[in-house]
């Protein structure tokens, strides 16, 4: 079987580098080896008939330089490769995501006093009395007018869906027979109470904390809405 040189040292080449460089280079080799066989056979006709096994020992040398040379010459492109943007990505921007917009948690309001609303006893703004502090004594007191309008509970929790323990009102069907069934009872006026003193001892929140004073003993404390109550001037 007779096998050519010039496609021995072309496969040997294409073997040797995989890539597309290499394998250009490899065809270099391939033309200057095969117009180095066309010279070598027209000085020796007689090697044509050559088979392979003898041919070897001539061109042991040419077969052994063609990896040798491709095997320096070439590298494998694939480790080398690195990640590059095309002309069209690089001319895009990056683009900035917008920043999320904080959730605004609503801060706890006080419930709104609905109780100044009620339809029986309506109450305006201008003519709206509030319990006062005393500077002196520290004692709340709610004074009787009947020409003023005028609402207030002192409830266990400084919540007002909490239970209501007292009441001071203007409005005769809040004072009757004591609707909303307070244990402490209900009054026009802080006067009516009998051997009773309510005194201011500190702040809570959207309330004011009191002591309940019977017979100079305190029976129970009770928060009444900041904006029911107003400290004496000076």
């Amino acid at each position: 079987m007779k096998i050519t040189t010039t496609a021995l040292s072309l496969s040997i080449a294409f073997q040797v580098s995989k890539s597309n460089g290499c394998r250009l280079y490899a065809i270099f080799l391939y033309f200057s080896g095969k117009q180095y066989l066309r010279m070598y056979c027209k000085q020796k006709p007689d090697m044509i008939k050559i088979r392979i096994p003898d041919t070897l020992p001539v061109f042991k040398s040419y077969l052994l330089i063609i990896p040798l040379m491709c095997a320096l010459a070439c590298h494998d492109t694939s480790t080398q490769k690195t990640a590059t943007k095309t002309p069209a990505e690089s001319s895009i921007p990056d683009r900035i995501r917008p920043a999320e917009k904080a959730v605004e948690v609503p801060k706890a309001m006080p419930q709104p006093d609905t109780i100044r609303n009620m339809e029986t006893t309506r109450m305006t703004e201008a003519a709206f009395q509030k319990a006062t502090v005393s500077l002196r004594d520290s004692l709340l007191r709610v004074y009787g007018n009947i020409r003023a309008d005028y609402r207030i509970f002192g409830y266990e929790q400084p919540d007002t869906n909490s239970r209501k323990l007292i009441f001071f009102s203007v409005f005769t069907t809040d004072v009757e027979k004591n609707p909303y069934q307070c244990p402490y009872g209900a009054y026009y006026a802080t006067s009516d109470m009998p051997q009773t003193t309510i005194k201011y001892i500190g702040d809570a929140g959207n309330f004011i904390k009191a002591n309940l004073i019977q017979a100079e003993k305190v029976e129970t404390s009770l928060y009444i809405r900041k904006d029911w109550v107003e400290f004496e001037k000076q």
